[in-house]
């Protein structure tokens, strides 16, 4: 099986993205035997929302990453959050 991203859309104002995606099954030949297409859609969260969240939950912060190794936050890496509830 492969999966092609196609089309990208961004909609700054609601903090969505839109992504068209095809999966395709191959036979043996690579000929395609099946091909669907999906549309994934998802929405980000800037680290102040996550932490306003957090905070409106009653939830504790207890550290805040960019990756799984532990690095410093930093603006448009991923979000890992260690939280105590």
């Amino acid at each position: 099986m492969t999966v092609a991203i196609g089309e990208r859309t961004l909609d700054p104002v609601r903090q969505v993205m839109r992504e068209v995606w095809t999966f395709r099954e191959h036979d043996a030949g690579g000929a395609v035997l099946l091909e669907e297409s999906e549309i994934l859609s998802l929405r980000w969260s800037f680290r102040h929302e996550m932490r306003h969240l957090f905070a409106r939950a009653g939830i504790e912060v207890e550290a805040e990453y960019s990756d799984f190794q532990g690095s410093p936050p930093a603006y448009g890496k991923e979000q890992v959050w260690v939280v105590r509830v």
